[in-house]
């Protein structure tokens, strides 16, 4: 393997057409094209690796500068300058050599984060050598007359980059501050030589080595006051974050734990609560330093005018320190309720839950801080009223639980505190449930809601004195209390609107006319071109419909009823009775009728017994 060197032999080119136009290789453009569109956009270092290994065998397949077909001969990279047909592709070799050996070692780095492994460490320098040799000989190629000032310029630039990345990886501070402060100083100039618009490409290399010379300087201030300024280091790296992050995190850790030999107790409901365990000392110091840096970020001009959902996205980290420190506080509780002689000393159990207790009490009232958030985020969206009842139920929920902390019934201030804003939550939960009614239309509900919620409100103010919390203020609750009123009134006007045109409504529709008759509805009258403004006849008219049979009657088929003509002539044969003279003339003919009437009536039965003698199983 190549290895650094201040005295390497110069490479001694001689220039085969002076007449020829200079060469051009815009350094870091190429570089951060290929990063982007070959995985580091997403951090996979692999994938790039195989691209830079791809890209550098067709680069020499097409300037003809490979090395033998059967048996490997060595070419050195200067010679590829020799070549008529390479032009400015000779120096990608250089280029894309540095590049490879460079993800090959941020690559080993990411596989072996989280790990102290001397072996790892010695071979992600060692791939880092590999690439500050290949960019000493790109600048070597590029130290000619063939070249143009600047690409010489970014070669020169690119060097000193990789050269502060490999002694940041050695941790000599010293040199590698002076080389990013070379690198920074050349890109600067190049950007501004380039003008506005090829600026951006520098500005983000710029980007990438500030927060790499801010480290710097703190590992050789060493001060453990500039402690929240590596935090804010830490969250503000970017791009370099893959090479800085392991070494932050390892100074923080070094941090921590010097600061932990100091932070010995808490104080919890006005008594200090000892720490005596060193792993839950460093968990805890580690969540008040996620809190004091989101306090920081919350006051920052960056986030001061952002909107509320931002800053509730900016509470993971510290619940995530909170969460881990409550974990670590409960095993150590749960290990000394086994220990036998642990259970002997209440005092030292006791210091233990009034621990959990801080804990659980900083993280449950940090959540109540992110939902409140939430709460404002919602007031500018004009969101609906069940959302607004579901965060104020979770907060409520959230309050009780902080009340039934080990501790809190004995801290009366405390106490009063939370019951206050328990009832504020409490208001605001009844408040948006009357909303919710009053959008469902049902106006007495929503009236008796906001009653109850004026009461509540009035309740709170007078039992807490006006000095309301920390959260919730008696100004507030007083401005709640004249919105209960407001919407009061607009639910019983609401209600009286509806009614009223309701009672409007069914008057127009059973309207009568002057002359008594009621209008005809427009479904009787769709044949007719001026029909009438009532559709459909309120109440309908009644109809007569046939009534529906108890029992099938089966012998109505069997019935033959007497004949109208029949009837008719025995009613004038009984009204002529009283006239003797024709008295012989009508008897004889009424003689004659009933005879020829039973002839035809037994004519008209004979098939209909034929009939019911089939259906009744007779002959």
């Amino acid at each position: 393997d190549p290895v650094i060197g201040d005295g390497a032999s110069s490479v001694s080119m001689e220039v085969v057409n002076e007449s020829s136009p200079k060469l051009e290789l815009q350094v870091l453009r190429v570089s951060k094209s290929s990063q982007l569109g070959n995985g580091l956009k997403h951090g996979d270092y692999r994938r790039y690796r195989q691209y830079c290994t791809n890209r550098l065998h067709r680069i020499r397949k097409s300037i003809r500068f490979t090395c033998g077909r059967g048996k490997f001969q060595k070419r050195p990279l200067a010679n590829a300058l020799m070549n008529k047909n390479a032009g400015s592709k000779a120096l990608l070799l250089p280029l894309f050599h540095a590049e490879r050996c460079w993800s090959f070692g941020m690559e080993l780095k990411d596989l072996e984060s989280g790990r102290t492994s001397n072996k790892a460490r010695r071979a992600v320098i060692r791939k880092l050598k590999k690439a500050v040799v290949y960019a000493e000989q790109l600048h070597e190629m590029c130290s000619n007359d063939i070249v143009e000032d600047r690409t010489v310029l970014e070669s020169e630039a690119y060097l000193a980059w990789m050269k502060a990345n490999l002694y940041l990886e050695q941790e000599d501070w010293h040199q590698s501050l002076e080389y990013f402060l070379r690198a920074k100083q050349l890109y600067e100039a190049i950007a501004d030589a380039l003008g506005v618009g090829h600026a951006s490409v520098f500005a983000s290399r710029l980007e990438e080595i500030g927060p790499s010379i801010r480290f710097c300087n703190y590992n050789l201030q060493r001060n453990q006051s500039d402690k929240p300024e590596l935090i804010q280091l830490l969250g503000e790296t970017g791009a370099a974050r893959d090479l800085l992050s392991a070494k932050i995190d390892a100074a923080l850790a070094e941090s921590r734990k010097t600061l932990a030999q100091s932070f010995g107790s808490v104080s919890w409901c006005g008594r200090e609560v000892a720490i005596r365990s060193e792993e839950v000392r460093e968990a805890v110091l580690a969540a008040k330093d996620e809190q004091n840096a989101l306090e920081q970020e919350l006051q920052s001009s960056a986030l001061i005018d952002a909107s509320p959902e931002k800053k509730a996205a900016c509470y993971d980290k510290v619940f995530i320190a909170y969460n881990e420190a409550a974990r670590l506080v409960k095993s150590q509780l749960k290990a000394s309720n086994e220990d036998e002689l642990m259970r002997l000393s209440e005092d030292r159990i006791a210091e233990v839950e009034d621990l959990y207790a801080f804990v659980t009490f900083t993280r449950l009232s940090l959540t109540v801080d992110r939902n409140l958030l939430l709460v404002q985020s919602l007031h500018t969206k004009s969101a609906k009223p069940e959302d607004f009842v579901r965060l104020f139920d979770t907060l409520l929920q959230t309050v009780r639980e902080m009340m039934e902390l080990r501790g809190i019934s004995d801290d009366t201030i405390a106490t009063r505190t939370l019951e206050f804003e328990s009832e504020g939550f409490r208001v605001n939960r009844c408040f948006h449930m009357a909303r919710l009614y009053l959008d469902l239309k049902r106006f007495r509900e929503a009236c008796a809601l906001f009653d109850h919620a004026y009461n509540l409100a009035d309740t709170a103010i007078s039992a807490n004195g006006g000095a309301g919390g920390t959260r919730i203020t008696a100004a507030e609750m007083k401005s709640l209390q004249g919105s209960c009123k407001r919407m009061k009134m607009r639910a019983l006007s609401l209600e009286w609107s509806e009614i009223t045109g309701l009672s409007k409504d069914v008057k127009a529709r059973l309207d009568v006319k002057a002359n008594g008759t009621v209008p005809k509805p427009l479904i009787d009258s769709l044949n007719e071109t001026t029909g009438s403004t009532v559709l459909v006849q309120i109440p309908p008219l009644l109809q007569p419909v046939p009534c529906r049979p108890l029992v099938f009657d089966l012998a109505v088929d069997g019935i033959e009823f007497p004949k109208y003509e029949t009837v008719i002539d025995v009613l004038d044969a009984a009204n002529k009775k009283s006239t003797p003279a024709k008295v012989s003339e009508k008897a004889v003919d009424s003689k004659k009728k009933p005879t020829e009437s039973a002839s035809t009536e037994k004519e008209a039965l004979e098939p209909k017994k034929s009939f019911l003698s089939r259906l009744w199983g007779g002959k």
